[in-house]
């Protein structure tokens, strides 16, 4: 065999000069003729290689696209899976205070978004894991009731929450009317009456300086603060305490009044004095002379027979001295 120096090409004996080049050939025994040349490639491999390259990026890229028509198919899918929805309550009616609600999202979607709500409405969270939504309502000082709805979409399915809120307080309830105090009430100097009502901005005062009103310890609530709802303390308005002082006159009475915008509710307050009928002594009337024997004038046997007292004669005055109790305070000399 032989071989041209200059290509490489093998050809066998019969040929002296390559058909490329024109170089003369030399002799080839088939092993290399210098072991440290490296080996080069035939051009036909490095094209199957290249070949083979293109073909896995083409796989690649087809693998990319069935995945993103794949992904895009399924988000799609459970984007308008839902078949009901609805939302629990489906009217709520807010009193005219800041507060924080959450309502009940009822769906077989896998997702959902709220796509309408009124401006005085805040979304705070959308858990479309559990299913709730919760929102911030605001302080409403307008002077008008709000109404507005809260519209929430899954797929193709809509649900509308009806919302209000009121401008003035509804409701102004207490659990008493009148409250009672010792002429010296001692550990039993507070009394606490619990109000109740659909507004946190209440009002108490007394009408007379013995009686002192004040609401309990603040505590935290959720109050606007600019645009940003944030826990600030606020009076607990269900409370409110009320104390007197020691009474050494006459028995005494004042009023509380509490204030919720246009309502209002009147509280009743007795002190235990002295009673003004018997000024304190608990007696009435002047002293009177009676018989210490029938009290009345007459006596009466054992079978129930009257007759006429033999000591007094029929009179019933006799010997010691007796007033009578009085009926304002029943002999107590205190009343309230």
């Amino acid at each position: 065999m032989k071989k041209c120096p200059k290509c490489n090409t093998v050809y066998d004996d019969t040929k002296n000069f390559c058909i490329k080049d024109g170089t003369q050939l030399v002799d080839y025994s088939g092993e290399t003729d210098n072991q440290d040349e490296p080996k080069r490639e035939p051009k036909r491999k490095r094209k199957e290689k290249s070949g083979k390259g293109r073909k896995i990026f083409r796989k690649i890229v087809l693998a990319l696209i069935v995945i993103v028509v794949v992904l895009y198919a399924l988000s799609n899918w459970m984007l308008n899976s839902a078949t009901y929805l609805r939302l629990s309550p489906e009217t709520q009616i807010f009193s005219r205070d800041k507060q924080v609600y959450t309502v009940n999202v009822e769906t077989d979607g896998y997702t959902w978004e709220v796509i309408h709500r009124p401006d005085w409405v805040t979304i705070e969270d959308e858990d479309t894991e559990a299913n709730l939504l919760k929102i911030s309502v605001k302080s409403n000082k307008g002077g008008d009731d709000r109404e507005g709805t809260i519209e929430v979409k899954s797929g193709k399915c809509t649900a509308v929450m009806q919302v209000g809120q009121w401008a003035k307080a509804r409701k102004l309830e207490c659990d008493k009317s009148e409250l009672k105090f010792k002429k010296s009430p001692g550990s039993d100097s507070k009394k606490t009456l619990k109000v109740t009502s659909d507004t946190r901005e209440l009002y108490a005062s007394s009408s007379s300086s013995w009686v002192k009103v004040e609401w309990p310890d603040t505590r935290e609530v959720y109050a606007w603060q600019g645009s940003s709802l944030v826990k600030v303390k606020q009076s607990d308005a269900t409370k409110l305490d009320v104390t007197c002082e020691d009474n050494d006159g006459y028995a005494r009475k004042a009023t509380i009044t509490i204030t919720a915008d246009d309502l209002s509710r009147t509280i009743t307050v007795r002190q235990q004095g002295k009673c003004k009928s018997c000024k304190g002594t608990g007696k009435m009337g002047s002293s009177i002379t009676i018989c210490t024997y029938c009290q009345s004038g007459r006596v009466y046997d054992i079978w129930g027979n009257s007759s006429i007292c033999k000591h007094c004669g029929g009179i019933g005055w006799k010997a010691s001295s007796k007033r009578s109790d009085c009926s304002s305070c029943k002999g107590t000399g205190y009343t309230y």
